[in-house]
């Protein structure tokens, strides 16, 4: 893509502080976008407003948020608070892409902590069930809104992933929502895909395969360039489980 593809578009980033949702973040601005990112790091947030601003983008609207945070101290979702200011202020929303992801400690299956499994299943699953909730009607709102959250070659495996069961079960959960949503879009604007990405150095990998050499693995950056194409208005698939190349 050259120029400024992302013109005009308002972006969102769910876990954006870092590793592939820092990298499409980057590139989205550095298109044109007009992108609103959220984490929950506030330093890694700052760092990717100076990148983008130093790189000719629009400035940032920046987010700290924990996103498993369902309730803020007056009992609202702040998502969907998040939701209505958008709607207030940009009337719309083009691109939604979900990248935030965390990795359980690694364990037998009977001897997973009950926070650990709730913390996957509320960032993984729950937090995309809100975020569609709340941003599903801003994206109808949008020439071509196009959502995409991401998978792992985990839930490809023909056999189990011992030690990961935590994990594993969360993204195919998300894989399952995501591909249910997608379909009922189909016909109208608004697509909404699951990608499964290449393993690319990250923290999360780092910590679900500690022996792995990551030197040896592409980078999020890398991995970014294959996603782009699927945000585009060109790109008319819905409901589906994208499998990228390897790099």
């Amino acid at each position: 893509m050259s120029g400024k593809p992302w013109q005009n578009k308002i972006a969102l980033i769910a876990g954006a502080s870092r590793g592939l949702g820092q990298a499409l973040a980057l590139r989205l601005a550095e298109g044109g976008a007009q992108t609103v990112l959220i984490a929950r790091t506030v330093g890694g947030l700052e760092d990717l407003d100076d990148a983008i601003v130093a790189a000719g983008g629009l400035r940032p609207t920046l987010v700290p948020l924990d996103l498993t945070q369902e309730k803020d101290e007056r009992g609202d979702d702040p998502l969907r608070n998040l939701a209505l200011a958008l709607a207030d202020r940009h009337g719309r929303l083009d691109l939604l892409c979900v990248t935030a992801g965390v990795m359980p400690t690694m364990t037998l299956t009977p001897q997973i902590e009950a926070k650990a499994w709730h913390e996957a299943i509320a960032l993984h699953l729950t937090c995309a069930y809100r975020l569609v909730a709340g941003f599903a009607p801003l994206l109808a709102r949008a020439d071509a809104g196009r959502a995409l959250f991401f998978g792992d070659r985990i839930m490809l495996a023909e056999s189990g992933s011992p030690y990961l069961s935590a994990y594993a079960a969360s993204k195919a959960g998300l894989s399952a929502f995501v591909r249910s949503w997608g379909a009922e879009l189909q016909g109208s604007s608004v697509a909404a895909n699951i990608a499964v990405p290449p393993p690319f150095r990250s923290a999360l990998r780092k910590r679900g395969w500690p022996g792995e050499d990551s030197a040896t693995l592409p980078t999020p950056e890398q991995v970014a360039e294959l996603c782009l194409p699927l945000l585009s208005e060109q790109e008319t698939r819905s409901g589906a489980l994208i499998l990228l190349p390897d790099l």
